[in-house]
């Protein structure tokens, strides 16, 4: 038997998970990329994929 309070806990991890996956695939990417090639390019390859992403987001109207 399920208790009803867990369902839309469920259902609001499901709405949450990609975008909990996608802050922290940029956080291993910003990390990669900064030990690797350094600061300025781990943060501008980094802020354009937000600025991008955030863009993508408005104009597909969910947030």
């Amino acid at each position: 038997m399920t208790n009803e309070s867990e369902a839309p806990k469920l259902e609001a991890l499901k709405e949450v998970l990609p975008d909990l996956i996608g802050v922290l695939g940029l956080g291993l990417l910003t990390r990669g990329l900064w030990a690797w090639m350094g600061e300025p390019l781990a943060l501008t390859v980094c802020g354009s994929l937000l600025i991008v992403l955030s863009v993508a987001s408005v104009l597909r109207g969910d947030r």
